[in-house]
């Protein structure tokens, strides 16, 4: 007996190999993909979610290359502009806060399709406007259909890739957001120069009919959402997706149990932290979106406007938000490389500090041109891989009955935050702030994106290492030996 206790106290001290002679049976969805190498399917699914990303980059993008036109056709004042690029931001709040919660109950496959035709018949509409308060309101409700949108594509994206190459997956994905806004607006200037600016909203329609088409014909629903219904139609879909997937529904292999958080093999856990909607580590996430979109939002809309008050030309302005924009690009590719090898937490805590420092330096060189074309796409890849990472968090931190309701949560107070931070920062100016000042006040929320990270680490380490106790608690031979 002495010799049992001993035992189960030297197997209880090693938390980065609980039991590593037991294991467990391997029967969820999730753990039969996790095991599974990368199929066609799967890579198909990755494809149609990047188009339609590059869709939605590009439908956002689309009232502020119009925006110029119109004021001059419409004879727009300033609170009208103001308006009609306020509308999209607002719009995407209530979709995020609305719509997105819905696919934890009807799917995430219609979710997307539903987002998809919203935003193809009001954006298309958009261009039939006929003056700004018909345009404002297509607009809202354009902004509608992309808040249901974009929490749907990650959690989608997340519920089809291993958890090994989940971060690496909804960073791919976040690039198509850029390049469809680069590319898009390029083809969207040639055609208004022909055709007028309803051209470009007409592009728009066309690009999102064919990512819902595509999206109708390739993607199924995700085999996350499936292991939550127990209905007998649902099983048999998610056996007839398993088995297109290459997997064998009625395999029966075995894992190790799941480990800490932080533990060398901690990216490959069979489960999800599985936070709860009304806790304190959602507060945390809401709170950690806010703060990291606006920070990259604040750069990418204001930068030209600092840098000129800073004594900048107006090309050098646009110069430096033009590489601005092409770090943040490139900030999807190096969280897809780096995610694998790095927790999300790190990146995040990373990039943030980087940002913080970056933002320091700006201050006080920003009027410096060459300095600042050389700073801006470094600062644009830090800000972007903080946000990216931030998102891919969020399908490690909740389950797939309340994922998609915490995207949308995170995103939709983020949104609020896009909408106010304009304001904000503009009675700053007319308060005589400087440029500088306003780049050091930035430095704080960058800070608080570290401090919450670092919050949600301890909380998904400690969430992680209750569940490894958990089950090695009814997997354990030593209660038995002690009771002998």
């Amino acid at each position: 007996m002495r010799n049992s206790i001993r035992s189960s106290k030297a197997q209880k001290t090693n938390l980065s190999g609980l039991f590593p002679d037991q294991r467990i049976p391997m029967t969820t969805t999730r753990e039969l993909v996790n095991s599974a190498p990368i199929s066609r399917l799967q890579i198909r699914v990755l494809i149609v979610c990047l188009i339609a990303n590059m869709a939605e980059g590009y439908d956002l993008l689309s009232i502020s290359i119009t925006v110029v036109p119109l004021a001059d056709a419409w004879g727009l004042t300033g609170t009208q502009t103001g308006l009609l690029l306020a509308m999209g931001p607002v719009g995407m709040a209530v979709g995020a806060l609305v719509l997105a919660p819905l696919s934890d109950r009807y799917g995430r496959r219609s979710q997307l399709i539903v987002s998809l035709v919203t935003i193809t018949a009001f954006i298309g509409l958009s261009g039939a406007a006929t003056d700004v308060t018909q345009l404002a309101v297509f607009r809202l409700l354009t902004g509608i259909g992309m808040g249901g949108l974009l929490p749907i594509l990650t959690i989608t994206i997340g519920e089809f890739a291993p958890l090994r190459r989940r971060a690496a997956a909804i960073s791919f994905v976040s690039v198509g957001f850029p390049l469809g806004s680069a590319a898009g607006g390029a083809g969207a200037a040639l055609l208004m120069a022909s055709a007028g600016w309803q051209s470009a909203f007409v592009l728009g329609a066309v690009l999102t009919l064919i990512a819902c088409l595509l999206v109708v014909a390739f993607v199924p629903e995700t085999p996350d959402f499936l292991d939550t219904k127990n209905t007998p139609d649902v099983k048999q879909k998610r056996a007839d997706l398993l088995t297109r997937m290459g997997i064998d529904p009625d395999e029966k292999t075995e894992t190790l149990p799941s480990q800490p958080s932080g533990s060398s093999t901690s990216q490959d856990r069979a489960h999800d932290v599985g936070f709860a909607i009304r806790s304190s580590q959602m507060g945390a996430v809401a709170l950690l979106f806010l703060v990291a979109i606006t920070t990259q939002y604040f750069c990418s809309m204001w930068l030209p406007k600092l840098l000129v008050l800073a004594g900048m030309s107006p090309d050098g302005g646009s110069s430096g938000v033009l590489l601005l924009s092409l770090g943040a690009a490139a900030s999807g590719l190096a969280i897809a490389a780096l995610s694998t090898r790095f927790s999300l937490f790190t990146l995040i805590t990373v990039f943030a500090m980087l940002s913080a420092v970056l933002l320091a330096v700006f201050s006080l060189l920003s009027s410096d041109l060459a300095f600042a074309l050389v700073v801006a796409p470094i600062l644009g890849l830090c800000q972007c891989a903080t946000s990216v990472s931030v998102y891919a968090l969020v399908p490690a931190l909740f389950s797939a009955d309340n994922r998609s309701a915490a995207m949308g949560l995170g995103i939709g107070i983020s949104r609020i935050g896009m909408t106010l931070m304009p304001l904000g920062v503009g009675i700053l100016i007319d308060m005589s702030w400087t440029p500088e000042a306003i780049f050091q006040l930035m430095i704080i929320p960058t800070l608080i994106s570290v401090a919450l990270a670092y919050y949600l680490w301890r909380s998904s380490r400690s969430a992680a290492v209750g569940r490894s106790w958990k089950a090695a608690a009814a997997t354990s031979p030593a209660s038995s030996d002690m009771s002998a």
